[in-house]
């Protein structure tokens, strides 16, 4: 499921527990108390302490570490390690930071892995070109990438300028780096030169469609590749009206034989099914996930490299790789993978349920060293595999490192051994500051058949990440209280947006609120409503990305399970809140304000009965305009979309496809978003695949079924 499917909760108290296990042992206890024991300054080049009498005059003690100490950044002009981008001060300490783009280097020097550095003399011998296929309609727009190599393939950082060429400007306009479909349908091949390299992409142009015909174009929405056969459905009385999707992913039905506002459904059973109620627009495209338990799995398994791995630290690390579409769609299955059962036997065995990819260990004890990766399909040069999810480019990343154990709070450790999870876990986030950060971006993904249900790693590639970058960047994000008492803390996470390839964290930490105020009250600073948030600036290829920084209101006492989602105990049905902002830089020390509106409220009173396909909002959600229904059916999904001002949706019945309600999980997902369903349908730059940026506040919750009648 996505955010709002109930697997945020299993993922969250893996590593809280593994954690307790780690140090609930009095050989841990001991190597915390010793001070001999305990590790070293992260920063190369300075001396390692634990307050600043121990660093000597002129000096401070950061984060273990004596740097000059200061009043303002002007005193750290000439301060040691200073004379790169420069340093900061904060907290008394000059604090070395890095450059996030190009616009805080001098005029023609590029941001590069956080450092500003001038044009590079490498010449481009071959260049790919992202997306290789697009479908577009007259008026909408795909932005395209480029990626540039030398005679020995390495990939050049920054990317050349690139200049985009269409041989036929009635099928397809170029602008910059866009490309707007034309009003005549045929394919065209999108040409971009980079120095004396060139590379290409298809375009197909669908044209414009006949003014007295409902066109209704279903893609699949990682390829962006015409899907062929799937089953168009306009309700009607007393039968709905039926067509199917050409080999262009066009379905036509007769305008004036169908209500003037209709719901629309696209069946395919290879994948997610999408309904559309109450919609206007006369001309729709329709992106179609694939099904989540498709037959095959594609990603990558291996190791950390990490110097920050030492005997004296809880050491761990976390992989994934990157996630395209919208953040509403985040699967953690997906972002860290499936769920392992890892054995830890310190002063007796114990066992949690691990993401995979998560490693974490004790010293040179690793409870569990390999990360496993799942990895959404995308497309490739070949067709044939792009539009069957057998290839794709994602960008692999990784945050890892050690955590001196007198950081770990132990206080989240009750006597006896209960384990307040999600305090642990919301306390322990905020030292990920300490990681370092590994990218590899257009990662080619490989594919296999899975194997009793699970992706078959023996198969796959191994691909061991190297966390070298520091996270070297800070903001002050500024979020609102929380929006109910369903909630109790928030996750935040700073990324990079990697165009044709997904979501990339730099970069996360979190925080509890206050049982009274709801404020979230930052660990690092001692405040409220203000988290610290470290992040890595953009480096290993994706430099010149935008920034995103979201956060999420979670139930962190909820994430231990257990907790019923019923009509009357909404506690466990998973609720989440997230705002969402982008940036094309974020210096050190940027406010990124989302104190208002707030959070947007939970759909908290919604029920779905099955038996009659009803779903019942059970009130409006202040501030929301679009809703969405996410049922996942034994591996299969079904996304329905209607305004948020009805009070409830029926599911239509397919007509010639199978039925998706048998043992259904349902979440109901809320969007204020500035775009309405009919224009996120309709021709232009954004469609349903990916509206994250128009949609900055979102809510979901997992939806009960009624009560028994007695």
């Amino acid at each position: 499921m996505g955010a709002g499917g109930g697997v945020v909760g299993r993922r969250g108290i893996a590593l809280a527990v593994v954690v307790a296990a780690t140090l609930g042992c009095d050989e841990n206890r001991e190597i915390r108390r010793d001070p001999e024991r305990r590790g070293r300054c992260d920063l190369g080049g300075f001396s390692s302490c634990r307050q600043s009498t121990d660093c000597g005059p002129g000096a401070s003690c950061f984060e273990g570490c004596c740097l000059s100490a200061c009043g303002a950044t002007a005193d750290c002009d000439a301060a040691p390690g200073c004379d790169g981008f420069g340093c900061v001060c904060d907290q008394g300490a000059c604090i070395p930071v890095s450059c996030s783009a190009a616009e805080e280097c001098e005029e023609g020097q590029a941001c590069v892995g956080g450092v500003c550095v001038g044009p590079g003399a490498v010449e481009a011998r071959f260049c790919r070109l992202s997306p290789p296929w697009a479908t577009l309609r007259a008026g909408d727009e795909m932005r395209y990438a480029v990626a540039a190599f030398d005679a020995e393939g390495r990939r050049i950082v920054p990317t050349p300028a690139f200049r985009l060429e269409s041989p036929d400007a009635r099928r397809a306009i170029v602008d910059g780096d866009r490309v707007t479909g034309g009003p005549e349908s045929g394919r065209v091949e999108i040409v971009a030169k980079v120095g004396a390299a060139s590379c290409a992409a298809e375009v197909l142009s669908l044209g414009q469609k006949d003014p007295d015909r409902v066109r209704v174009v279903a893609i699949d929405a990682l390829s962006r590749l015409p899907v062929e056969g799937a089953r168009v459905q306009v309700e009607g009385d007393p039968s709905p009206a039926l067509a199917t999707t050409d080999a262009r992913g066009e379905a036509s039905l007769e305008r004036g034989a169908l209500p003037a506002r209709r719901t629309v459904s696209v069946f395919h059973e290879d994948h997610t099914y999408v309904t559309l109620v109450d919609v206007e627009a006369d001309d729709l495209l329709v992106p179609l996930l694939p099904n989540p338990d498709g037959p095959l799995a594609g990603g990558f398994s291996g190791a950390f490299r990490s110097e920050l791995f030492e005997a004296s630290r809880l050491n761990f690390g976390l992989a994934g790789a990157s996630f395209p579409g919208n953040l509403l769609d985040l699967d953690v299955f997906v972002l860290v993978g499936p769920v392992e059962r890892v054995e830890i036997d310190i002063g007796g065995a114990r066992s949690a349920d691990v993401s995979a990819g998560l490693v974490i260990g004790l010293g040179n004890t690793w409870f569990k060293e390999r990360y496993r990766v799942e990895a959404l399909p995308g497309a490739c040069e070949d067709r044939e595999a792009s539009a069957s999810g057998r290839c794709g480019f994602r960008t692999a990343w990784g945050l890892a490192g050690g955590i001196p154990l007198e950081d770990v709070p132990f206080d989240a450790i009750q006597s006896g051994g209960e384990v307040e999870a999600g305090r642990l876990l919301a306390q322990l986030l905020p030292h990920v500051r300490r990681l370092r950060s590994a990218v590899v971006p257009s990662l080619p993904i490989e594919f296999a058949p899975r194997v009793d249900g699970r992706p078959d790693w023996a198969a796959l590639p191994t691909l061991d990440l190297e966390a070298s970058t520091r996270l070297s960047l800070r903001v002050d994000l500024a979020l609102p209280p929380l929006p109910s008492e369903l909630v109790d803390g928030a996750v935040a996470v700073a990324g990079a947006r990697v165009l044709g390839e997904g979501v990339v964290p730099l970069g996360l930490t979190g925080a509890v609120a206050d049982e009274e105020t709801r404020e979230l009250v930052d660990a690092v600073r001692d405040r409220r409503g203000v988290l610290d948030l470290r992040f890595a600036p953009q480096h290993g290829g994706i430099e010149g990305s935008d920034y995103v920084v979201y956060a999420i209101a979670v139930n962190l006492e909820g994430l231990s399970g257990g907790l019923p989602c019923t009509p009357d105990e909404r506690s466990g049905c998973t609720p989440i809140s997230g705002l969402v902002a982008a940036a094309q830089s974020l210096p050190w020390g940027t406010v990124v304000d989302l104190s208002s509106p707030g959070f947007l409220g939970l759909a908290d009173r919604a029920l779905f009965d099955p038996a009659t396909r009803r779903l019942d909002i059970g009130g409006e959600v202040e501030g929301a305009t679009l809703m969405r229904v996410e049922i996942l059916s034994r591996g299969r999904g079904w996304l329905v979309y209607f305004p948020s001002g009805l009070d409830g949706v029926t599911l239509p019945v397919p007509a010639e496809t199978s039925d998706r309600l048998e043992e259904p999980s349902v979440s109901l997902q809320a969007m204020d978003a500035d775009l309405d369903l009919d224009a996120l349908l309709g021709p232009g730059g954004e469609d349903l695949s990916d509206f994250t940026l128009r949609a900055r506040r979102f809510s979901a919750i997992d939806v009960p079924r009624p009560a028994p009648s007695r």
